[in-house]
Parts: C-alpha cells; sequence; structure tokens
C-alpha cells in the first residue's frame, strides 16, 4: 500500500493540491506548519504538509523540505510530491534539490529522478518546449513578475531551477519519461497531456518522486492506485465574510467586482495593519465594530488591504524602517486578528481568505492549524471545515491569483451565503 507525501510551500498551495486526494475520499491529513508534522503516528493514506517556504531564503528552504521529506520516509511515505507554485514563484530548484537529496539518501535511491509536470491547464498556465506561460504570455511577462515578495524573473523551466540547483533537467517536449538521474520537466498544455504523462510514467513504474500543482496532483490518485469515496454533505453558514491580503491584479478585480454587486466592502489602511499600537487604541475597538455593523447589514463583506494604485503601504514601510517580511506578516496578522474578533463577538458567516498567508494569520490567532479539506468549488478555490469555540465554520480558501474577476460574488450567489 502506498503512502504519499506531498510538500507544498504556502497553505493555500497545500489546500488546493491536498484536496485532489481529500475531495475523492482518500484518508487525508493537513499540516499547516511543518514543525508540527515530525513524529506523525496516524494512518491516513496522504499527508500534506506546508513549509511556508515560498518566501524563505533558498538556504532556509532546502533544510525544512529535507526535514518534512525525512519526518515523511520516518511516517512511512514511499511516494513524494513536491507542489510547486502554478506561476513558478517560489524557491523551485532549491525545494525540488531538497527532496531528491533526501529521499536519496534515506531511501537508498541511488540515482533518483523526480518527474515535474509544472502545467496547470484549467487555470491556462501551461508549458511548452520548456517555457512556462501564463494566459498566453512568458511567465516573466506577466502579472506574476510583478509579485511584491516573490516575482518571477524568468520564463525557462530550465533557468528557473538552475538558479538553486545543480541537479541535471532534461526538457521532454515529446512526453518521454525519464530515469535518469536530475529534474524531468514536461511540457503539458491539456488536461489531457497530463492524463498521457501519468500513463508513462505508470508504465515505466517511475512515480515515486513527481513534482507540480494541484493540475497533475490531479491525476495522481489513480496513478498510485488510492481509491475513496466522498460522501460528505456540504453545508455553509450564511453570509460571506472575504478577507483578502493578496495585492495580486486577480484578487484586486475580484473585490472591486464583488464591491460593485451587493458587497460591502472596508479597505484597510497601512497604519490599521502595520501600526505597533493600533489595535490597543479605541479606533480599533471601533473599527470592528464597523465590520460587524457592515457586514450584519449587507450580509456580503469584503475586506482588504490593497493600495496597488496610492502605493500607501510602500511609504509607510519606508517611513518606519519595515521589511518585506515585516509587512507581509504583519498584513496577515492583523487581518487574522480583525477575523478573530469579529468571531468571538458572535458574527456568525462562511469565511473566504485570500493567500495563504492571510488564511495562516487567521489560524494562527484563533490557536489552531487543523482544518478539514472537503471539496473543490473551483480550480483551486478549496472549500474546508473549521472548529472554532464550538463552532464548525465553513472556511473557503485560495491563492491570490486563482479565480476568474466575478469569482467572490459568484460563490456567494451560487452557494446562498
Amino acid at each position: 500500500m502506498n503512502r504519499l507525501l506531498l510538500i507544498a510551500d504556502d497553505f493555500t498551495g497545500a489546500l488546493d493540491t491536498g484536496i485532489q486526494f481529500a475531495g475523492r475520499g482518500i484518508s487525508t491529513e493537513v499540516f499547516a506548519d511543518d514543525r508540527d508534522f515530525a513524529g506523525y503516528q496516524g494512518d491516513a493514506d496522504v499527508l500534506v504538509v506546508n513549509t511556508n517556504t515560498r518566501n524563505a531564503a533558498a538556504e532556509e528552504a532546502y533544510s525544512r523540505v529535507r526535514k518534512a521529506v525525512r519526518s515523511g520516509i520516518e511516517a512511512g511515505a514511499n511516494c513524494f510530491y513536491k507542489k510547486t507554485d502554478s506561476a513558478l514563484r517560489g524557491n523551485i530548484g532549491s525545494e525540488l534539490q531538497a527532496v531528491l537529496d533526501e529521499v536519496s539518501i534515506e531511501s537508498g535511491c541511488n540515482g533518483c529522478a523526480i518527474q515535474f509536470i509544472p502545467a496547470l491547464p484549467d487555470m491556462n498556465r501551461i508549458t511548452r518546449g520548456g517555457i512556462h506561460y501564463i494566459d498566453g504570455v512568458p511567465a516573466a511577462e506577466s502579472e506574476f513578475a510583478r509579485d511584491k515578495y516573490s516575482p518571477v524573473t524568468k520564463s525557462s523551466v530550465r533557468e528557473i531551477i538552475a538558479e538553486q540547483s545543480d541537479a541535471c533537467v532534461y526538457i521532454h517536449e515529446n512526453r518521454h519519461v525519464g530515469n535518469e538521474y536530475g529534474i524531468h520537466v514536461y511540457d503539458a498544455e491539456t488536461a489531457e497531456d497530463l492524463e498521457i504523462i501519468a500513463e508513462g510514467l505508470e508504465q515505466r513504474n517511475a512515480y515515486t518522486i513527481m513534482a507540480g500543482c494541484s493540475g497533475f496532483a490531479g491525476v495522481v490518485p489513480e496513478l498510485i492506485g488510492f481509491s475513496g469515496n466522498s460522501s460528505r454533505k456540504i453545508e455553509f453558514i450564511p453570509g460571506l465574510i472575504a478577507v483578502c491580503g493578496s495585492t495580486n491584479k486577480v484578487t484586486r478585480d475580484q473585490i472591486d467586482y464583488a464591491g460593485n454587486h451587493g458587497f460591502a466592502h472596508i479597505n484597510m489602511t497601512p497604519d490599521q495593519t502595520l501600526g505597533q499600537n493600533w489595535r490597543s487604541k479605541a479606533e480599533a475597538d471601533s473599527f470592528v465594530q464597523l465590520c460587524m455593523e457592515e457586514f450584519n447589514t449587507a450580509g456580503r463583506l469584503v475586506i482588504d488591504t490593497n493600495d496597488a494604485q496610492a502605493g500607501r503601504t510602500a511609504q509607510y514601510a519606508d517611513l518606519h524602517g519595515l521589511d518585506a517580511d515585516q509587512i507581509r506578516n504583519g498584513i496577515s496578522d492583523t487581518l487574522g486578528w480583525l477575523l478573530r474578533e469579529m468571531l468571538d463577538r458572535g458574527t456568525r458567516a462562511t469565511i473566504m481568505l485570500t493567500g495563504g498567508d492571510t488564511l495562516l494569520g487567521f489560524l494562527r490567532n484563533i490557536g489552531t492549524m487543523q482544518l478539514t479539506p472537503v471539496c473543490e468549488l473551483d480550480t483551486g478555490v478549496v472549500l474546508s471545515y473549521l472548529n472554532y469555540a464550538g463552532v464548525d465554520y465553513p472556511v473557503i480558501s485560495k491563492s491570490g491569483g486563482f479565480g476568474r474577476h466575478d469569482l467572490i460574488a459568484r460563490l456567494a450567489d451560487n452557494r446562498e451565503l
């Protein structure tokens, strides 16, 4: 019987890939923090671990991924999937190298090969001739080239890997399955391409170590022989609160659309999200009450921190000497605090959180790192359940760059929230 270890570099990625298994009734456990994973003694078939290394230094990412792989092997994992960002942000080469090195040492697999399929055709993110394209343009020319924390500066998958890894990189334009030591990168433009690659891996028994985003993960259950039966009833709490920490243009468009289609919209200022003493001031208490009143009136609320045009956050950070990590962590922690305050004061709603940092900030504020993924509502949009203070909350999560412009409003309308 196979046991799969899936390692992601951010939490929304862990969920949107883990749901490819949990949504089919395959026993799956998701760990929001890799530090909670060591010593695992459960019996889940799929273990999903978030190392939270998307924006870490390459050396730290390498070390944490190696430790997670080691813990997975100790827990009985014999198949490995390194989840990568579908836009190829983060420490791609370093983390693939870490998996390659640890599996080679721990399992005695000399000359191990990683089969890397980066494409996510459902989101128009494809790989052709070893070049990664997003919405028809090379990744380095896309919106993700302007990511504040982890910009994509190259479109060649080989070049991206080579920045942090010395492993041999093979580009398979003809879907050839390779077993030579190194990282084997596969072109894919359609869902059918993913299935054909999986068939080749199965025929060659070459699926011990795989990598990619949620796209290829969708064909992995059958590839490694998992089966399950999902029959859990989906239930929502009326009303939707969407908390958006992502600055991606995709998310900004979704916020604007929601604001023009029945959602109350509150935009937080840098002083509110990053101010050292703001939460202790009377205005913070009033702000929480304002958010609750807006939600109670409209039944739908978006809270965000975007200021892409005005550049207020950058100006505030320069004035107060804040670096990128302090900005990112400060915003996510404040959003998590605000949402917890609303729940503690009696607000009940279905919750939507955009961006892995935002989701983690909320979980840290309520003191839990456990979510139960249930299903995928849209490509990369995951519904999970969370128990907090005796209440089961439906939690919708997604990466900042996922979804059509009408996603937030459409989820509320279609799900009768």
